[in-house]
């Protein structure tokens, strides 16, 4: 069934705009003292759109010039997907970006118990309630200081229901466990996400850029992948995902020189949209990728590849020409201290058409991976896996790209107070 996009309205379409505007004069292969000079300088020049800063400082957030809580629950003003706590994305002031933790154990609901007592031989446990996460068999458990593995669950429905597990595993020792205690679970995604507006509309075109630094708890994790960002489409249908590949990616992805013992991983995108699309767009139904386009996991062909280091700024750009009544042409670009802006897709013909409307709804940090159990490689020792996020922005309508294509500065480094040295402070502003 034929689906049409909404026409942009004419008076909301601004075209032909050239980058004329004051924006910060720094070579692509130098970097900026202030780490956030980018930002600042993006936010004041014509084209400007939304941005997220995700720091508590006057921001640029819908609601308010001075809106600061953009971490914050949906309650409180924020863009926390969930109300639950504890949060997992909060700000460090220490780095000055918002800190985002993957937790190796999680409690589900927050409120998961044992429900009643465990011997120290038993080998099935009852919950106070039960979750759909037991259906991961392997996945670890862990109840006071002990960690087991799930090896069966109790094929009754009916409650109580039982989890069969074995005991102490990883080192620790089968102990008794009274009812009451928390009951964790091996985990490997962010347990919920921050979720920027976005709205777009057709007959634009759109920049989003931002930055992210992943720790050294990304190295060597056994994870394949992580969805990293998300781009929702329509009523907030996951749509465009750039991912982070641990595993290097595929073989179309996959970077020459990556190691597994030294990088974080590879760069590449998934998209639900499927491959085979009809030339004319009018004939499908708004969830294909266009002609030219063989995969969507990853997407391909790919321009080039992109290894991701460890505590290094990487900062990516996604360039979406959003049409109405067509295919949508998106551009990835990345870039980090080191290596110089590359550009990984061009000219991707997608669709933002979801579920009857013709929008990028939000840019969510996602963090997320489709395996439950926690790989061997971080049982070594258990670690949260963390990363930081800084200054999301969005830009409409501003023709070349090219002169935004820059190194993200050095920044402060995870456990560090002390910034990177960069180039002098007094960066003139410069009219182009």
């Amino acid at each position: 069934m034929t689906r049409f996009k909404k026409l942009a309205v004419a008076s909301a379409v601004v075209t032909g705009m050239l980058v004329s505007a004051d924006f910060i004069s720094i070579s692509p292969t130098l970097s900026a003292a202030d780490t956030n000079a980018y930002f600042d300088a993006l936010i004041t020049r014509p084209g400007f759109w939304k941005g997220y800063s995700l720091r508590p400082r006057p921001g640029f957030g819908a609601e308010s010039p001075y809106f600061t809580n953009q971490l914050e629950y949906k309650k409180d003003g924020g863009y926390q997907a969930s109300s639950s706590a504890p949060r997992y994305i909060t700000y460090d002031p220490a780095v000055d970006a918002a800190k985002v933790v993957i937790p190796a154990w999680v409690q589900p609901g927050y409120s998961l118990l044992l429900g009643t007592g465990l011997g120290a031989t038993d080998t099935k446990f009852y919950p106070s309630e039960w979750t759909g996460s037991f259906g991961s068999i392997g996945r670890q458990v862990k109840m006071d200081n002990e960690i087991m593995l799930i090896t069966a669950l109790d094929p009754n429905t009916v409650s109580p229901r039982g989890v069969m597990v074995s005991r102490g595993q990883y080192g620790t020792k089968p102990v008794a466990h009274a009812a009451g205690v928390p009951v964790y679970l091996g985990n490997n995604s962010l347990p919920h996400q921050v979720r920027l507006p976005l709205d777009t509309t057709d007959g634009n075109t759109y920049v989003f850029t931002w930055d992210v630094m992943y720790s050294s708890s990304y190295m060597n994790t056994g994870l394949a992948g992580n969805k990293t960002f998300q781009f929702s489409s329509g009523q907030d249908a996951i749509w465009w995902e750039v991912k982070t590949r641990m595993d290097g990616g595929s073989k179309i992805s996959l970077p020459s020189g990556f190691s597994k013992a030294t990088h974080v991983g590879g760069l590449d995108v998934r998209s639900y949209n499927r491959p085979g699309g009809d030339a004319n767009w009018m004939l499908t139904d708004g969830t294909y990728l266009g002609p030219g386009v063989v995969g969507n996991q990853p997407v391909s062909p790919m321009e080039s590849t992109f290894i991701l280091y460890p505590n290094r700024w990487i900062r990516y750009w996604v360039v979406v020409e959003q049409r109405a009544n067509d295919y949508d042409y998106i551009d990835l670009w990345a870039a980090d201290e080191a290596q110089d802006p590359r550009l990984i897709y061009k000219r991707i013909p997608a669709s933002t058409f979801s579920k009857g409307a013709p929008s990028i709804n939000k840019f969510w940090l996602e963090f997320n991976d489709s395996s439950s159990r926690l790989p061997e490689e971080r049982t070594i020792d258990f670690r949260d896996m963390v990363a930081y996020v800084r200054n999301f922005a969005a830009l409409k309508n501003i023709g070349d790209v090219k002169p935004l294509l820059q190194r993200p500065a050095p920044g402060v480094l995870p456990g560090n107070t002390t910034v990177v040295p960069g180039a002098p402070k007094n960066v003139r502003i410069v009219s182009q």
